[in-house]
Parts: C-alpha cells; sequence; structure tokens
C-alpha cells in the first residue's frame, strides 16, 4: 500500500477518535457561569490537584474555600507562584492603593515586572477588589502572548456578546480562539464575579497546555503541539496545519 494511501487510513482512523472522544466528554467546557464547584467536579478536582501539588492552601482551618470570591491581589498570587515568577518592578509604587507593608505589595510589584497585569487607572490597582471573569481573562490573555487589541473574533457565537465591554472583547475573544476559556453553555458572563476554583481551572489550562472549545467556530492551532483538547459542542473545526488538514466534528 501506498504511503499516501497509509496517511489517509491513518487520517481517518484519527477523525473516529475525536469524534468519539468528542461524544464521552460530559464536562462543559471552563465554567465561568457562576455555578459552585462540587466536589466531583473538574474545577473542584483541579481545585486538589493544585493542593497535592503545593501551588495552594487551606485557610487556618484547612479550608480551600473553593466557591469564594478571589480578589486581584489573591489572583495574582497565584499567577506568580504557579509561573515561577520572582522579579520585581519598582513601578509598584505609582499605585496610591498599594504601600509598604501591604501583604500584597511584593505580589503587585512581581506580576507588574512579569508584564501580566496593569492598574485600573494610570495610579490605582485595586487590589483587594473582587476580580471578574473578564479581568481574570485580560491577564490570562496577556499570560499566553498578548494580544491583539482591535481583533475581537471568537466572540461571536456568545449569546452575551452584547454585554462584553469594548476593553475586554479583544483579550475574551483570544483566551476563546485559543482554547483556554469557552464559556458556559454559550455564556461568558464577562462581568460575573470568578471563584477560586474556576479561576484555578482556567489558569492550568494554561499550566498544563490543554485547550477546550465549547463553541461553534474554526479554531487554527497554528501548528501548535499541545497536551489535551476538550471539545464540546458541535460545528467545531480544528485547522491543524502541521498535517495541513481540517478536522468537522
Amino acid at each position: 500500500m501506498s504511503g499516501y494511501s497509509n496517511l489517509k487510513r491513518f487520517i481517518s482512523k484519527f477523525l473516529v477518535v475525536l469524534m468519539v472522544m468528542s461524544t464521552l466528554i460530559s464536562w462543559g467546557g471552563i465554567n465561568v457561569s457562576g455555578s459552585f464547584a462540587s466536589e466531583q467536579s473538574p474545577e473542584m478536582q483541579t481545585v486538589l490537584k493544585w493542593k497535592n501539588e503545593g501551588f495552594i492552601k487551606g485557610d487556618e482551618h484547612g479550608n480551600l474555600n473553593p466557591n469564594r470570591d478571589i480578589t486581584r491581589a489573591e489572583f495574582m498570587a497565584i499567577v506568580n507562584k504557579v509561573f515561577g515568577y520572582m522579579k520585581k518592578s519598582g513601578k509598584v509604587d505609582k499605585y496610591v492603593d498599594v504601600k509598604k507593608g501591604d501583604w500584597y505589595y511584593d505580589i503587585v510589584a512581581t506580576a507588574l515586572e512579569a508584564g501580566y497585569v496593569t492598574g485600573v487607572s494610570s495610579d490605582k490597582m485595586a487590589p483587594n477588589k473582587i476580580i471578574t471573569n473578564q479581568e481574570a481573562m485580560v491577564i490570562l490573555a496577556s499570560l499566553t502572548g498578548g494580544y491583539d487589541k482591535n481583533n475581537v473574533i471568537g466572540i461571536e457565537h456568545l449569546k452575551d456578546a452584547n454585554k462584553i465591554p469594548d476593553w475586554s472583547k479583544a483579550a475574551i475573544a483570544k483566551c476563546i480562539r485559543d482554547g483556554y476559556a469557552s464559556g458556559y453553555n454559550g455564556y461568558i458572563h464577562a462581568d460575573k464575579n470568578i471563584t477560586r476554583a474556576q479561576s484555578i481551572y482556567m489558569l492550568d489550562h494554561k499550566l498544563t497546555d490543554s485547550r477546550v472549545f465549547g463553541l461553534a467556530g474554526t479554531y487554527d492551532l497554528k501548528g501548535k503541539a499541545v497536551e489535551n483538547i476538550e471539545i464540546h459542542a458541535k460545528d467545531v473545526s480544528l485547522c491543524i496545519w502541521w498535517w495541513r488538514a481540517f478536522y468537522y466534528l
């Protein structure tokens, strides 16, 4: 049998495996809908994994508080630890709400040096503000190579796309295109608070180089090898350029 025929047969078998996998997966994608993380949910399983790996720890009572809201400073603390950021920026001193002696002073200084965060204004960081889904995704988009602020391709299939403010549209679109966020049942809930469990689950996709596609559309992985792909919607097409082929699931 020719090499071309062998390749065709291999690709056909691979497509069948992908289609079977897509029907077996029961998770709802990265859930940023505000629902609680149950003990068996993928969010909670990721929280427990991170605890075992030493990325997070419980409070003084040993509680992980997975369904609790998380502040901007707490989110930065997790990002710094998990991705190994240590260098600090002197730019922290320009923020009037971050003072030496605050528990988050070094955390914000490290986040600024890493380049994944900016203030809510030119002189305020709002470290104690509860972080929202869209703020978390702006950080995630920055962590994954930055984003074109004029490119909002990816949000058109969201049922609440019209509720996303202009300042976060491009970041949310990039997270969707790259497979780091997919919303829940077609909604992204941009202005809702994100919980500790949801934050950890979202960041874990970056840490483990896993992707999730929960909205109809064509996604181009641009030849990148990824560790894991989850598909949670019909009419998802993956473009894998190292095979120069499209896969219609």
